[in-house]
């Protein structure tokens, strides 16, 4: 047989689950944007080293 909850025990519960979700979402954001950076600045990189070596190769 379940318990009834509380209009407060109700609430409490949704605001931690909120938390939660707004909590990982927060890490899942920081993280793209994290792993997006970095590969941006390694094709970059990428690409400096490719005009670099063109340029010393006189082309």
């Amino acid at each position: 047989m379940k318990t009834p909850l509380s209009h407060e025990q109700m609430t409490m519960i949704v605001e931690r689950a909120t938390r939660e979700r707004n909590a990982a979402l927060s890490d899942f954001i920081a993280t793209f944007a994290d792993k997006v950076l970095d590969a941006t600045a390694r094709g970059f990189e990428k690409f400096v080293n490719t005009l670099r070596v063109d340029a010393r190769a006189g082309f």
